[in-house]
């Protein structure tokens, strides 16, 4: 019997799987987006709620800093693509970040993209958020619905824009300049056996220029299913709350990965 050798180079891969089809083109270093709009909420936690969350190499203060985004990506490579997102402040080797503590989106190929690639902890679900459209009492309404928790939204947001502000440098969650922290997790395929890949990934996250409005806000978080975060950390001080419109944003990959 003659056994053929595949045509593929084993020792050059480095592409999604399947390999004879990947779902999506390896992301540069950059990517970018124009056409974005969202609503960034932010307030403080209590930092011992947040503790059950995290892992023990992050420490948190006692009141840390929440950031709650809806996305609309706009102009998206990728398509159509809504987001919420929720972060929170946490310190790693001495140094502040703003760790994703949890994603739902409404894209398949932004999943694969960001839990594979970026380390995202980004799942699917239906994201209803239309920044362009307030209603009768001019308030901006979102929520979100998890695939982990499909029995009503995880999270629902209103913002009623008050004072238009001059756009003043990149907006980033938490607080301003911070990295965000991600932790990209693949468990071994042999029961019992180390991660195949456990690390943090840093990752600079902005939104800059468009039209940026200040405003009244806020949070309500139905679910209280396990399989969710938003409501394990609950709205202790209100801080911020911004719409920005039309706005390009950058995703950038650090040079480096923290394994441990």
């Amino acid at each position: 019997m003659t056994l053929l050798p595949g045509n593929i180079p084993s020792a050059a891969l480095n592409v999604p799987v399947p390999i004879s089809a990947p779902p999506y083109q390896t992301p540069p270093k950059t990517m970018h987006w124009s056409g974005i709009s969202s609503v960034i909420m932010k307030y403080r936690t209590d930092g011992n709620l947040v503790r059950d969350l995290i892992p023990s190499n992050l420490s948190v203060e006692q009141s840390p800093i929440v950031t709650i985004m809806f996305v609309d990506y706009g102009d998206s490579p990728m398509g159509t693509c809504h987001e919420v997102i929720q972060f929170v402040e946490v310190v790693y080797n001495g140094k502040k970040y703003n760790y994703s503590m949890f994603l739902v989106l409404d894209n398949q190929i932004a999943v694969y993209i960001g839990r594979e690639v970026f380390g995202f902890p980004k799942v699917l679900g239906q994201v209803d958020f239309n920044p362009k459209q307030a209603d009768s009492s001019n308030v901006i309404r979102g929520s979100c619905t998890a695939h982990t928790d499909t029995s009503g939204p995880v999270v629902e947001s209103s913002f009623a824009p008050v004072n238009r502000q001059c756009a003043h440098g990149p907006l980033h969650p938490g607080s301003e300049g911070s990295l965000v922290l991600n932790l990209r997790l693949i468990p071994s395929s042999v029961p019992g056996a180390a991660p195949s890949v456990r690390e943090f990934v840093e990752v600079d996250f902005n939104l800059q220029d468009g039209e940026v409005w200040e405003g009244d806000w806020d949070l309500k978080f139905p679910s209280l299913a396990d399989s969710d975060s938003f409501h394990r950390l609950p709205v202790v001080e209100r801080l911020s709350g911004h719409l920005v419109r039309n706005s390009t944003s950058t995703v950038t990959l650090g040079d480096q990965a923290f394994g441990f």
